[in-house]
Parts: structure tokens; C-alpha cells; sequence
């Protein structure tokens, strides 16, 4: 009987030792791979701002050249129809004042449509870039979005097979530590 009770003791103290060993392992465990995991969104975050950033350089870029082309061909446009309203009006005067008045409107006009081309090209940049950053920021968002819940998941998937192989190998360990025990005793 003090045998028997020996045996029982042991194995109680064995299965609580071991016990308390598993559930040490699986909270350094699964710290160890919060901190690992939170690394590689880090830098998966990072990498991605990265690419979402350059994207939206390019856009914003090559928006910017259309409108430019665009207020070019534009102003080019109604440049050339001015003038030819201009030279028309200035037809039916004399000669003299024909051509008078042709060169100071000639000169007028071009200076008129250079600072209207210019001020328009400003205001047309200046809402590109406005329409360029408002995309970039929406598709950081929407990136942001799935990178964070794949993290999640993959983390929590982690943490569940750590869980499981941990409590594998620590069933293992307390049962060879019991039959050691029980041949010791």
C-alpha cells in the first residue's frame, strides 16, 4: 500500500510538474510568435506603402502630362480663333490703322493668352495632384485592409498548430517521465 500511494504520489506530481512545463512553453511560445508575426506585417506593411506610394507617383504624373497636352491644345486653339476674329475686325478699318492696331492687338493677345495658358496649367496641377493624392490614400486603405486580416489569420493559425504540437510533445514527455518512474519506484 505505501508503494501503491508512493506510485499515485509521484505521478500527481509528475503530471502537475509537467503541466505547469506545457503551459510555460505555450505562453513563450505564442509570445515568440505574436512578436514574429508582428514583425512581418511590419515589414509587409512597409513594403506595400512603399509600392502604393510609387503607383501613385506614377499616376499622378502621367495625369499631370495629359492635362498639360490638353490646356496646350486647348489655349493653342482659342489663340488662333481669337486672333483670326481680330484680324478680320481690323480689315475693315484704314490701312494705316489697319496695321496699327494688328500689331498692338497682335501683341496684347499673345501676352492675354500666356498668362490665362499659365494660370489655368496652375489650377489644373494643383487638381491632379489633389485627385492623385486622394487615390494613392484610398488604395493604401484598401491594401491596408486584406494585409491586416491575412496577418490575423495566419497568426492565430500558428498559434493553434504550436498549440497542439506543444501539447503533443508535453503528453509524450509526462508519460515516458511516469514510466520511468513507476520502473524507478
Amino acid at each position: 500500500l505505501a508503494q501503491e500511494n508512493a506510485k499515485q504520489e509521484e505521478k500527481g506530481r509528475l503530471a502537475e510538474e509537467h503541466s505547469l512545463d506545457q503551459e510555460k512553453a505555450i505562453k513563450e511560445e505564442e509570445e515568440h510568435l505574436v512578436e514574429k508575426d508582428s514583425e512581418i506585417q511590419e515589414e509587409f506593411q512597409k513594403e506595400e506603402e512603399g509600392r502604393v506610394t510609387e503607383e501613385g507617383s506614377l499616376a499622378q504624373e502621367s495625369a499631370k502630362n495629359e492635362k498639360e497636352e490638353h490646356l496646350v491644345e486647348e489655349h493653342s486653339l482659342d489663340q488662333e480663333e481669337a486672333k483670326k476674329e481680330e484680324e478680320k475686325h481690323v480689315t475693315e478699318e484704314t490701312v494705316w490703322a489697319q496695321e496699327n492696331t494688328k500689331q498692338e492687338e497682335e501683341e496684347g493677345l499673345v501676352e492675354e493668352h500666356s498668362l490665362a495658358k499659365e494660370e489655368a496649367k496652375k489650377e489644373e496641377e494643383e487638381h491632379v495632384m489633389e485627385e492623385a493624392s486622394e487615390v494613392q490614400e484610398k488604395v493604401q486603405q484598401e491594401e491596408e485592409e486584406p494585409v491586416k486580416e491575412e496577418s490575423n489569420l495566419a497568426q492565430e493559425n500558428a498559434k493553434q498548430e504550436e498549440k497542439g504540437r506543444l501539447a503533443e510533445e508535453h503528453s509524450l514527455d509526462q508519460e515516458k517521465a511516469i514510466k520511468e518512474e513507476e520502473e524507478h519506484l
